[in-house]
């Protein structure tokens, strides 16, 4: 009784083998890692990232893989992963602004979505940063706007960013 008992067992656990073995084999994984550098326009920091290439660009994660080079205007944050999310952070909010701009002009189409050829055909944008860390003030002047327009697009900036995040002025032609 004992050895059948035995073999039932073996056989069992070599079942077992063969799904869990079977199972790694049909799981989903990554054949096509791509490891970019990334260099932010917004401060002198350089991260390399990777991806899955095999994904469909909207799919893709960039995940940190290492912080190359911390620039002085992030010297404070306290780690890589929280580097990494601030540098983002600030690009996509300087990328961001432009668009913004445009639909508080009125710059769209029938849908709501800004008109962007339209925008720059009749504004100047200007942008830097300044402070340091999380606490990096992002400026931005255009041309051709009033102060009632600043007022009312500087509050929808606050609104959508935080106050302390974005400071618009009016420029009068080149900064």
């Amino acid at each position: 009784m004992k050895n059948k008992q035995t073999k039932l067992l073996y056989a069992v656990i070599m079942v077992q083998f063969m799904i869990m073995g079977w199972l790694v084999t049909q799981a989903p994984h990554a054949e096509n890692i791509v490891y970019n550098t990334w260099w932010p326009d917004t401060c002198e920091c350089v991260f390399t990232f990777s991806f899955d290439a095999d994904l469909p660009p909207a799919q893709r994660v960039h995940k940190l893989y290492s912080v190359d080079h911390r620039c002085e205007w992030h010297s404070g944050l306290a780690d890589e992963a929280t580097l990494w999310l601030h540098a983002k952070e600030q690009n996509f909010r300087k990328n961001d602004i432009p668009e913004r701009l445009a639909i508080a002009l009125g710059y769209v189409d029938e849908e709501g979505y800004a008109v962007m050829p339209d925008f720059y055909a009749n504004h100047d944008y200007y942008w830097s940063y300044s402070g340091y860390n999380e606490l990096r003030l992002l400026s931005v002047s255009v041309t051709n706007i009033n102060n009632g327009e600043k007022t009312n697009i500087q509050k929808i900036l606050d609104g959508y960013y935080g106050t302390e995040k974005v400071e618009l002025s009016i420029a009068s032609s080149t900064p």
